[in-house]
């Protein structure tokens, strides 16, 4: 078998290929031509599109492309990425991390892929949410006849730094 390597193609288009054979002295018919499609955007993969994370801080995965060289990524509460907590930076990863994140709130993200010659579109924005306030676990809600020491338990929100009870 013999082939050829092609870099940089562009971002969802469909693209014709064919081969013919040749040497010093002539050149056979064209193969039948043949089509591909490159993906037009990256595939975002985790966390789950409106998830509810148990902690402050998460990381965001895609799924590779090949022939991307960096991928843009984009973070925001706001679904339009507009808001003036827009994050918007680059990697060679599949992946990033994010945190310092607000009780509460829906974060939205997306990814675009990019090399020398073309970027891709971008990928479907998903959301994901930060949990609003700590789940409590006992006692009972409406227990009665408890003892006069008790000991309070909720779970907790990772990346919290203490708990305020009342």
């Amino acid at each position: 078998d013999y082939s050829a390597y092609q870099s940089n193609l562009p971002y969802g288009a469909t693209l014709y290929w064919r081969v013919a054979a040749v040497n010093s002295i002539d050149q056979s018919d064209w193969s039948e031509v043949w089509t591909v499609t490159t993906p037009a955007n990256i595939t975002v993969s985790s966390p789950e599109d409106q998830y509810t994370l148990s902690a402050l801080s998460t990381s965001l995965y895609w799924q590779t492309c090949a022939g991307t060289n960096y991928y843009q990524y984009q973070f925001d509460t706001d679904p339009a990425f507009n808001s003036a907590e827009l994050i918007s930076s680059a990697t060679s990863s599949t992946s990033t991390s994010v945190s310092y994140l607000r009780y509460g709130k829906t974060y939205y993200w997306r990814v675009r892929g990019y090399h020398s010659q073309d970027t891709s579109a971008w990928s479907d924005t998903w959301s994901f949410n930060t949990p609003a306030a700590v789940t409590l676990v006992s006692p009972a809600n409406g227990a009665t006849d408890i003892a006069s020491t008790v000991s309070l338990t909720w779970n907790q929100i990772t990346n919290s730094t203490s708990y305020e009870y009342q």
